[in-house]
């Protein structure tokens, strides 16, 4: 558990100007072993591999040798996908640089749909007394939440990733409580 929040603080500062070093350092997390009985390998499991019908080896049926057969660019090529699927809004160079490496790395660890909501909660925690298109903002949605962000300057940006990175490791002290996930506890 150490490891992991150890892992995660450090993941929420780094700094990458696009999703090509967000990937990257995602793989070089994950590494390339096949993990948990094959069912995982660069981080792309069997289970997300049958979600998303990912048939690596191009045989019609998605099972362990799929996970075998996951190659560096594959899953590079696959997060790239995964990413704007889950992020298909416009951002600015900001929002990539603070925000996305760790909304993203949430999205491949704990599901899109944590990632969207948390991101939508993390910045709703944070508006104060913010514009969008020259409306007095209350609250953002899935919808609005990057046109939003973009407005904002670096030290609300770092706010609003600050909040979430705490929302994050909540979430992963909730799991680590979980019997199935007692394992990873060291």
């Amino acid at each position: 558990m150490r490891k992991l929040l150890i892992l995660m603080m450090i993941s929420s500062n780094l700094l990458f100007a696009n999703v090509n070093g967000i990937v990257d350092k995602i793989i070089l997390h994950e590494g390339s072993g096949v993990e948990g009985n094959g069912l995982s390998k660069y981080g792309v499991t069997l289970e997300t591999m049958k979600a998303y019908k990912l048939d690596v080896n191009g045989d019609s049926v998605i099972n362990k040798k799929d996970v075998y057969s996951m190659t560096k660019t594959k899953a590079k090529n696959f997060y790239k996908r995964l990413y704007a699927e889950t992020f298909p809004h416009e951002k600015s160079s900001t929002v990539e640089t603070i925000l996305m490496p760790v909304v993203f790395d949430s999205a491949v660890n704990l599901g899109s749909f944590f990632a969207k909501n948390t991101l939508v909660k993390a910045t709703n925690g944070s508006i104060a007394s913010h514009k969008l298109k020259g409306k007095k903002v209350n609250y953002v949605t899935e919808k609005n939440v990057f046109q939003y962000l973009n407005g904002l300057s670096v030290s609300e940006l770092k706010e609003i990733n600050n909040s979430f990175v705490n929302m994050r490791i909540s979430k992963y002290v909730a799991l680590s409580k979980k019997p199935k996930f007692k394992k990873y506890k060291k």
